[in-house]
């Protein structure tokens, strides 16, 4: 059986598997600085065990995939800050690689490796708006290259995660660059690809603009065939919410979905503000349990006790289903 021949059953021998949730809010509340352009990826630096203790405590909450350290780290990145590190991806994995070795049980959880956007790396908000300017495709992969080779190559990782993608066209270069970099490193592994959206006219678009229906039909057009789940991240419930039901509506990949606790991030004052307080996120979870989400979990401000919530209602409703 091939690596992801195993992958792909392991994700559909239950209803719905769940991944972790947010790494910096979690480095915060222990008292890790994590003001600097790596972001959470600092601590891969200052404080390891910090995120090695952190990932165990999502497996103990339930967690079944545990994302690296390695969203906002880019090889382009650790070059504009005068850091020459060609083992920095291998020791993140290794990270998650001892926190599951250390809470493996009759459940072992799966090891994703984070991809982040380009426009994580420009720090400057494009994460959430996919503005981008005139960069091309092979800027694009040149870009990504380095750490998804690495993350690919590494026998410890199990799928990759492309997380919080604001912008079509990055999106379809990842696509293009995986199958590439799959096929001539003979790796046999798969992928997801999670978009940031937001409300345009009522509805949920990716963050550039780009409606779902339209990023659903131009991805169809290439070989998606190491995609395991398309869907959402690093966004409000309910943003979440609409773009899982559309999502559900032009494809017939599984989902994946993992908001934002509800809170609002004020990009001005920079700090978190009371938001949403969804008191009816069981029958929310249920209900995109139904439109074929195979994995569910948390972005910015959950923890632990939020995948704990979430693991109990997709156990419950797996068991009355």
């Amino acid at each position: 059986m091939t690596p992801i021949t195993k992958m792909d059953s392991w994700l559909k021998q239950k209803r719905c598997r769940v991944l972790d949730g947010a790494l910096g809010t979690e480095l915060e509340k222990l008292g890790i600085d994590i003001k600097s352009r790596l972001w959470s990826g600092k601590a891969l630096f200052y404080s390891p065990e910090t995120i090695t203790q952190i990932h165990s405590s999502y497996i103990q909450a339930g967690a079944e995939l545990i994302l690296t350290c390695t969203y906002q780290l880019s090889d382009q990145g650790l070059k504009d800050l005068g850091i020459d590190d060609p083992d920095v991806y291998d020791r993140a994995v290794k990270l998650a690689k001892d926190a599951v070795d250390q809470n493996e049980g009759e459940n072992k959880a799966k090891i994703v490796g984070s991809i982040g956007s380009y426009g994580a790396y420009l720090s400057g908000g494009e994460e959430y708006t996919g503005e981008y300017g005139a960069i091309s495709k092979s800027e694009l992969e040149e870009f990504h290259r380095v750490r998804l080779q690495s993350l690919l190559t590494n026998p410890d990782v199990d799928l990759i995660g492309f997380e919080t993608i604001p912008n079509i066209l990055e999106a379809e270069t990842l696509v293009v660059l995986f199958n590439a970099l799959a096929t001539s490193l003979n790796v046999d592994k798969g992928y997801y690809m999670s978009f940031n959206c937001r409300e345009e006219s009522n509805q949920s678009v990716i963050a550039d603009g780009t409606s779902i229906p339209e990023v659903s039909d131009r991805l169809s057009k290439l070989d998606v065939s190491r995609m395991y789940a398309i869907g959402t991240n690093c966004c409000s419930i309910s943003t979440a919410n609409g773009a899982v039901e559309l999502f559900s509506k032009h494809t017939n990949l599984p989902l994946i979905v993992y908001p934002n606790s509800g809170e609002r991030y004020d990009k001005t004052e920079k700090k978190w503000l009371p938001g949403e307080c969804d008191q009816k996120i069981t029958d929310i979870v249920v209900n995109w349990l139904q439109l074929n989400v195979k994995i569910i979990g948390g972005c910015c401000r959950t923890n632990p006790h939020f995948i704990r919530q979430l693991r109990d209602i997709v156990d419950n409703s797996s068991r009355s289903g």
